[in-house]
Protein backbone atom coordinates (compact mmCIF):
# COMPACT_ATOMS: atom_id res chain seq x y z
CA UNK A 1 0.00 0.00 0.00
CA UNK A 2 1.22 3.22 -0.47
CA UNK A 3 1.09 6.88 1.67
CA UNK A 4 -1.11 9.87 0.96
CA UNK A 5 -0.97 12.55 2.69
CA UNK A 6 -4.70 14.60 3.71
CA UNK A 7 -3.99 17.04 1.12
CA UNK A 8 -3.87 15.13 -1.72
CA UNK A 9 -6.91 12.76 -0.51
CA UNK A 10 -8.62 15.83 -0.38
CA UNK A 11 -7.52 16.44 -4.00
CA UNK A 12 -8.38 13.52 -5.57
CA UNK A 13 -11.74 13.37 -3.97
CA UNK A 14 -12.38 16.89 -4.85
CA UNK A 15 -11.25 16.31 -8.58
CA UNK A 16 -13.36 12.89 -8.93
CA UNK A 17 -16.40 14.79 -7.39
CA UNK A 18 -15.96 17.62 -9.43
CA UNK A 19 -15.30 15.52 -12.89
CA UNK A 20 -18.43 13.60 -11.99
CA UNK A 21 -20.67 16.54 -11.73
CA UNK A 22 -19.29 18.09 -15.30
CA UNK A 23 -20.27 14.37 -16.88
CA UNK A 24 -23.63 14.50 -15.48
CA UNK A 25 -24.40 18.42 -16.54
CA UNK A 26 -22.44 17.75 -20.14
CA UNK A 27 -24.89 14.75 -20.28
CA UNK A 28 -28.25 16.11 -19.25
CA UNK A 29 -27.46 19.67 -21.43
CA UNK A 30 -26.68 16.81 -24.91
CA UNK A 31 -29.38 14.99 -24.43
CA UNK A 32 -31.89 18.14 -23.74
CA UNK A 33 -30.86 20.20 -26.75
CA UNK A 34 -31.84 17.21 -28.80
CA UNK A 35 -35.25 17.26 -28.13
CA UNK A 36 -37.33 18.77 -30.11
CA UNK A 37 -40.51 19.97 -30.62
CA UNK A 38 -42.77 18.44 -33.42
CA UNK A 39 -45.75 20.01 -34.96
CA UNK A 40 -48.16 18.60 -37.00
CA UNK A 41 -48.75 20.87 -40.06
CA UNK A 42 -52.58 21.02 -39.25
CA UNK A 43 -52.31 22.36 -36.03
CA UNK A 44 -50.34 25.67 -37.03
CA UNK A 45 -52.56 28.21 -37.83
CA UNK A 46 -52.10 31.82 -39.37
CA UNK A 47 -54.01 34.76 -38.90
CA UNK A 48 -55.72 36.72 -41.92
CA UNK A 49 -55.77 39.86 -39.58
CA UNK A 50 -52.75 40.24 -38.29
CA UNK A 51 -50.49 37.54 -40.04
CA UNK A 52 -49.83 35.97 -36.54
CA UNK A 53 -48.90 32.44 -36.49
CA UNK A 54 -49.77 30.18 -33.54
CA UNK A 55 -50.27 26.82 -32.78
CA UNK A 56 -53.90 25.56 -31.59
CA UNK A 57 -54.20 21.44 -31.78
CA UNK A 58 -57.80 22.03 -30.26
CA UNK A 59 -60.26 23.25 -33.09
CA UNK A 60 -59.70 21.79 -36.85
CA UNK A 61 -62.37 24.33 -38.94
CA UNK A 62 -62.42 27.50 -36.56
CA UNK A 63 -59.82 28.92 -34.53
CA UNK A 64 -59.57 32.71 -32.68
CA UNK A 65 -56.13 34.49 -32.74
CA UNK A 66 -54.17 34.48 -29.38
CA UNK A 67 -52.88 38.07 -30.58
CA UNK A 68 -55.81 39.95 -32.05
CA UNK A 69 -58.73 37.77 -30.76
CA UNK A 70 -59.94 37.34 -34.59
CA UNK A 71 -61.80 33.89 -35.74
CA UNK A 72 -59.75 31.85 -38.43
CA UNK A 73 -61.13 29.23 -40.92
CA UNK A 74 -59.15 26.09 -41.97
CA UNK A 75 -58.54 26.33 -45.41
CA UNK A 76 -59.12 22.97 -47.25
CA UNK A 77 -55.51 22.62 -49.38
Amino acid sequence: MFAVDISTAVLIYLSVTLLGVIFIWVRFERSRAFRKYDVHPKEVWNCEICTYTYVDSLHQTLSRCPQCKSWNRRTVS
